[in-house]
């Protein structure tokens, strides 16, 4: 389920219709998507399958879910730090550096306490001192979702 727009490369969402229905249990569960943006400072959690740098430039595919919680970042903020960053995402990392989804992680989800508020979008490598990752905004694009499931479940 998508709109193709070609002229429009900026969103970074796909819903996907399941054959089967997936089977709830105390391992397996649905996520709450999140109503409202992420607040700066808010902790994320963000995990994934996705490459870990192990050297500048140099890359190891890891065998295990990966999981690392984030600080949230103010639009403005990030803006002045990377300049293709749209109303739709969120920002976060710590200025530090060393701690960010990488590649194979794009698709992964971001959650905060309120649900899950990202999905992880793009970054300019893998936890550089300084810049941040960005994550799609499930809050930005909720009214769409929503839209779109029911189109798909009547």
């Amino acid at each position: 389920m998508y709109d193709d727009n070609a002229l429009i490369d900026q969103y970074d969402i796909a819903l996907l219709k399941l054959k089967d229905p997936l089977v709830f249990t105390n391992r397996v569960k649905a996520v709450e998507l999140a109503s409202s943006e992420a607040k700066e400072g808010e902790m994320a959690w963000v995990t994934g399958f996705g490459r870990q740098e192990i050297m500048r430039g140099a890359y190891v595919d890891l065998p295990h879910l990966m999981a690392i919680q984030l600080p949230i970042i103010e639009l403005k903020k990030c803006r002045n730090l990377l300049s293709h960053v749209a109303d739709d995402m969120i920002c976060a990392g710590r200025k530090t550096g060393n701690y960010d989804a990488c590649t194979g992680d794009s698709g992964g989800p971001m959650v905060t306490k309120k649900g899950q508020v990202g999905i992880v979008a793009w970054g300019l490598g893998c936890g550089r001192e300084g810049v941040p990752g960005v994550y799609t905004s499930v809050a930005y694009h909720k009214r769409w979702i929503a839209k779109r499931v029911q189109e798909n479940t009547e």
